[in-house]
């Protein structure tokens, strides 16, 4: 099959972008590190969290996260 739009047989680059920056984010979140989780944020980013809350960027993000944390500290995460 022959190349289109500088894509390839494995995305094009900006598929692969995506998919970095999820699964970076997703160990974030399985390794407890909210500012690591926070980092990819711009300061107007909205992240809508699992309960609906809206939170606007990296600080409100961390600072949710840390809050999960401390709420189901003793309850493993799915994988």
């Amino acid at each position: 099959m022959a190349e289109q739009d500088g894509a390839d047989r494995e995305g094009s680059s900006v598929e692969r972008d995506v998919a970095k920056l999820f699964g970076e984010r997703t160990d974030a979140w399985q390794a407890v590190d909210a500012d690591w989780l926070a980092a990819a944020f711009a300061d107007d980013a909205r992240f809508i969290a699992f309960d609906g809350t809206v939170l606007t960027g990296p600080k409100e993000i961390a600072e949710a996260r840390q809050t999960y944390d401390r709420a189901w500290h003793d309850h493993e995460i799915a994988s």
